[in-house]
């Protein structure tokens, strides 16, 4: 039977990385190592088997290989990185900044492109990452408990449950996506060469 968990840890994350809204700078709260790797695990378990990208390119990942999962983990102080920048999408969705949510999105991914450190698949998990940490922010995330003892990570449907946030840290989140921006590639430059890194379709078994 499969059944719904909420678990502690997760709603301690979401709190702790809730209350850092008034830092002064992306990267001013760090998070444990502890919760760096429970997000890794649970983003793990969120990465599908086959995505596809609007540029029609496909990208496997072989979720049963041992080895192939070995091979798609990063480095803890890269998985940090994805897990700060995911809080501060959450931190812009939250106070209803959309675009600033989309181009920290696009900004991460395009550093991470661009770095060329990373396989295919590497980048769809650090994607991976990043939207999982989100969407924990903001109160979407369930996790079943599949029958064969492992765990699937959900996204739920609807509203986030986290509404409001006040003037004052609309305004901090916007200066915060603003110079975490800048500090990466040209997004207007990117989006004039057709280089914004491509939405598409994820399928998983």
């Amino acid at each position: 039977m499969r059944m719904t968990e909420r678990v502690g840890l997760w709603g301690a994350l979401a709190a702790f990385v809730l209350m850092s809204s008034t830092a002064t700078g992306a990267n001013a709260q760090q998070i444990s190592e502890k919760s760096v790797r429970t997000l890794m695990n649970y983003a793990l378990a969120y990465t599908p088997d086959r995505f596809t990208g609007t540029d029609g390119t496909t990208v496997h990942i072989n979720r049963k290989d041992p080895e192939a999962i070995k091979k798609l983990m990063v480095p803890l102080k890269k998985a940090e990185e994805a897990v700060l920048a995911g809080r501060l999408a959450a931190h812009a969705r939250v106070c209803g900044l959309f675009d600033e949510e989309k181009n920290t999105f696009i900004s991460f991914v395009m550093r991470e492109e661009q770095s060329k450190k990373w396989t295919p698949q590497q980048i769809i998990y650090l994607r991976s990452l990043f939207y999982t940490t989100e969407m924990l922010m903001v109160g979407k995330v369930q996790v079943i408990q599949r029958d064969d003892g492992g765990k699937k990570v959900v996204i739920k449907e609807g509203k986030p449950a986290i509404k409001s946030c006040t003037d004052q840290q609309r305004t901090k989140v916007k200066d915060l996506v603003t110079n975490y921006i800048k500090a990466g590639p040209d997004l207007k430059q990117a989006e004039a060469a057709g280089s914004v890194p491509a939405t598409g379709s994820v399928e998983k078994n």
